[in-house]
C-alpha cells in the first residue's frame, strides 16, 4: 500500500516561538521506507501494528492538542469540561488500531540484546552508548533494498537477503513507534523499543496499547506544567477528541473488529467543525 502523503513534510527549521511542539508530520525517511517495502513486508508489519501505521496519513492539528491542555485534570487523568468529564480509554485505542484486547506490560532491553534482535554487529556509536539511535542511522541500513549490499558486512544476517528483509520489518516497527507513537525531541529512537517490538512478535497476547495511553496521559500532564514537547501520540489523541465533538449520522463503535477507523476518520468528520476556540 502506497500512502497518499497527507502527513508528509519536508525537513524544515523548527519555530522556537511555538508554545507546544508535537509530531506535526511524518519524516520523509519513514515515508520512503514504508513505500519501498511493498505489500508483503507491509503485511508483516500490519500483523503486529494493526492499523496504527495509518496515522502517517493524518494531518496533525497542533492547535487541538494545545486547546485540550487547559482542560486536563492530571490528578484524575480526565478532561474536565463545564459539566462533564471524559478521557481516552484502553478500549477506544484498541478500537482505533485493531489490536488484540489482552493487555500486558513490556520491558526494555540492554544494548547487547538490541544488537541481537536486529542482527547488527556491535559498532562504536556514541549515541548507542547513551541508549538511542537516529532515524537516519536506521534508514541508511534498512530503508531501501540496495542498502543490504552496502551494509551487509556490519549485519549478522549471514549474507541472507531474506533474513535482512525480516530484520528490516523489525527495524521499521522500532523506528515508527518512537517517531510517531512515543516521540522524543530530536527524533531520538530509544533502543528499548526493540524490546517492545520483540515482545509483540514473540508473544501473541501482548499489545502496546497501555504504553500508548500511558504516554499520552504523561505528556498531557508534563506539558500542562510547561514542557514544550508532547512525548505522546498526539495524532491518536486528536482523532479521539474530534470523534467525540461532532454529531455523526452513525456512531463508530470502536471495537476490535478490524475496521480501519483511522483512515475512515476523515470521511466521518469532513463536515464537522472543531470545538469553539480551536483554530485547526
Amino acid at each position: 500500500m502506497v500512502y497518499s502523503g497527507r502527513g508528509k513534510c519536508q525537513k524544515r527549521k523548527r519555530d522556537s516561538n511555538v508554545p507546544l511542539q508535537v509530531v506535526d508530520c511524518t519524516p520523509l525517511q519513514l515515508w520512503a521506507w514504508w513505500n519501498d517495502m511493498g505489500l508483503l513486508q507491509q503485511g508483516i508489519i500490519f500483523k503486529y501494528l494493526g492499523f496504527l501505521t495509518r496515522i502517517m496519513q493524518v494531518e496533525p492539528k497542533r492547535d487541538v492538542i494545545e486547546a485540550l491542555l487547559s482542560f486536563w485534570d492530571p490528578t484524575n487523568n480526565v478532561f474536565h469540561f463545564s459539566n462533564f468529564e471524559m478521557t481516552p480509554t484502553l478500549e477506544e485505542i484498541v478500537g482505533f488500531t485493531g489490536f488484540r484486547v489482552r493487555l500486558h506490560h513490556q520491558r526494555g532491553i540492554s544494548i547487547n540484546k538490541f544488537f541481537q534482535h536486529l542482527n547488527i554487529c556491535k559498532v562504536r556509536e556514541e549515541s548507542l552508548d547513551k541508549g538511542w539511535i537516529s532515524l537516519q542511522y536506521w534508514y541508511d541500513r534498512y530503508g531501501r533494498e540496495d542498502k543490504f549490499k552496502k551494509f551487509r558486512r556490519t549485519l549478522n544476517s549471514k549474507g541472507s537477503f531474506e533474513t535482512w528483509k525480516e530484520d528490516r520489518c523489525f527495524a521499521f516497527m522500532v523506528a515508527f513507534l518512537r517517531t510517531m507513537i512515543s516521540p522524543r525531541r530530536g527524533g531520538k529512537i530509544n533502543i528499548r523499543l526493540a524490546g517492545v517490538v520483540n515482545v509483540l512478535i514473540e508473544k501473541n497476547n501482548y499489545t502496546i496499547v497501555p504504553m500508548i495511553l500511558a504516554d499520552i496521559y504523561r505528556a498531557l500532564t508534563v506539558c500542562q506544567k510547561g514542557k514544550r514537547f508532547f512525548e505522546g501520540c498526539n495524532i491518536l489523541l486528536q482523532l479521539w477528541i474530534v470523534e467525540h465533538f461532532y454529531r455523526p449520522p452513525t456512531v463508530a463503535r470502536f471495537i476490535q473488529d478490524w475496521s480501519d477507523y483511522i483512515t475512515s476518520h476523515a470521511k466521518r468528520v469532513e463536515k464537522n467543525r472543531c470545538p469553539e476556540g480551536v483554530n485547526a
